[in-house]
């Protein structure tokens, strides 16, 4: 288990399109560049036409954690993330936007670990974070500060 924390700046000339858009992932790891079944993140922070949502997707379920519209530019946003990627039910995710808690779920939160789905027992996982987006003429630009990571030895 592990938090994350960071802020994002999205500037006042910031597109709102609808064109898909992660700026930030978790992913869970596929060795060896073989096909796993599913190599979309299995947690994420989207944001699209003013909607910004939190994401979940596991197998073929993509669940929305969180979700709210709103102008979202020329102000920083907080996030912090605590969690726990599990293939069973004793996985959690706890996340915070501007300190307010936004979501709270336990249950699956990785894709199941076997020959079938190509994911190694255990798995790993990694975070990114930037524009991750479909191919779009407009110039985008966002400004992250203050990233961190803590092991958690009890969450």
């Amino acid at each position: 288990a592990y938090e994350y924390a960071f802020s994002m700046f999205v500037p006042r000339n910031f597109p709102i399109v609808p064109t898909r858009l992660v700026i930030a992932q978790w992913k869970q790891y596929c060795p060896d560049h073989r096909p796993c079944f599913n190599d979309s993140p299995v947690l994420a922070i989207r944001y699209m036409s003013n909607v910004l949502r939190i994401t979940q997707n596991i197998g073929n379920k993509y669940t929305i954690q969180y979700q709210k519209k709103s102008d979202f530019r020329n102000r920083w946003l907080d996030f912090k993330f605590k969690v726990r990627f599990s293939a069973s039910e004793n996985g959690r995710i706890e996340a915070w936007l501007n300190n307010k808690q936004v979501v709270n779920y336990s249950g699956i939160t990785a894709n199941p670990e076997s020959a079938t789905t190509g994911y190694p027992n255990p798995s790993h996982f990694y975070f990114k974070m930037g524009l991750y987006r479909n191919v779009m003429n407009a110039p985008m630009t966002i400004y992250i500060d203050e990233y961190r990571k803590q092991y958690l030895p009890r969450f």
